[in-house]
């Protein structure tokens, strides 16, 4: 019997050479995980949490430094859903979404189509469609602002200075300024999608247009009955992608319109960064912060439940 007590004993080793055990067969594992899960932690996991706490705070950037906010439960979001301004701004991301997920969606599934034919020189047109991408959105936003110029200054308005007509104010007319920014936002984000329609493109067999073409099918009834159909995950993946972009567009905003004029352009995320940063109202932008996730994670789960019905990622 003591025998076996004392070789139950020696089976037990210290924890120290049980570490060392698990580093030596996991060592690679844990040199890549471990900065990943530190940075997740900090920058992610801590902020997303601190961020709801916020919301149910009066925390601002005076009170938080001498420690004067208190918890004011759902106060900051009772106060979101009766503010007219979030309406509004709400009013304008819909309309942003409506100009701009269509059009993209449309343009980078052409590109797609036109480009994915291997022909010589055809790298050289994916790399120009795809550019815009890869630009930095201030200076895309730079020319966009001088294109649109609401002094004769202006190309456009220069252009239509020579056929007589007095300058248009694009970016002090509430019906231009949103046509205009959904164009930018079309032009930076269509290159994007190209890739990803590239990529469902080339997944698709050619047997299937081998056969529909031996049927006498024609190039539309092959692209709505073959080509659509089978690239339903990636329309559905880049639909939600560019939904979840519009609305939480924000940088061209900042650079040319600054939600105006009279806040026409004042999206939620514009909103947010008004309240949060410009006012120091905290506890108010991350209860918006928050109303916004609900918004896009149900714009989502829509979207996935409708269009998502037989999609196959096998």
């Amino acid at each position: 019997m003591k025998t076996v007590i004392q070789d139950k004993k020696k089976d037990k080793k210290p924890f120290s050479k049980k570490l060392i055990k698990i580093w030596k067969k996991n060592y690679m594992a844990i040199i890549v995980l471990v900065p990943v899960t530190v940075h997740f932690l900090i920058f992610v996991f801590y902020p997303v949490l601190f961020g709801l706490f916020t919301s149910f705070t009066n925390i601002s950037f005076r009170n938080f430094a001498n420690g004067r906010w208190r918890f004011i439960g759902l106060e900051n979001w009772i106060d979101v859903l009766q503010d007219s301004n979030f309406w509004q701004s709400m009013v304008v991301t819909v309309k942003y979404t409506l100009l701009y997920v269509p059009a993209v969606m449309v343009l980078g599934l052409f590109f797609a189509y036109i480009l994915s034919r291997e022909r010589k020189g055809i790298r050289f047109f994916r790399s120009v469609f795809f550019l815009p991408s890869i630009t930095s959105g201030i200076v895309l936003a730079a020319v966009w602002k001088y294109l649109f110029a609401s002094d004769e200054g202006g190309v456009f308005n220069a252009i239509i200075g020579k056929i007589g007509l007095g300058p248009i104010p694009f970016w002090g007319d509430g019906t231009t300024v949103l046509p205009i920014l959904a164009a930018l936002g079309v032009y930076m984000g269509a290159g994007s999608l190209m890739v990803y329609f590239l990529g469902g493109l080339k997944g698709i067999p050619s047997s299937f247009y081998e056969s529909a073409l031996i049927d006498g099918a024609g190039k539309w009834t092959i692209f709505s009955k073959i080509t659509l159909p089978l690239l339903k995950p990636t329309i559905l993946y880049a639909l939600i992608l560019s939904t979840i972009g519009s609305f939480q567009v924000f940088d061209v905003i900042n650079i040319l319109t600054l939600g105006g004029p009279a806040g026409e352009s004042t999206t939620i995320v514009y909103l947010i960064y008004n309240n949060g940063f410009k006012l120091g109202q905290l506890g108010y932008a991350a209860a918006v912060s928050y109303v916004l996730f609900i918004i896009i994670a149900t714009i989502t789960f829509i979207q996935y439940r409708v269009l998502g019905t037989g999609v196959s990622y096998e």
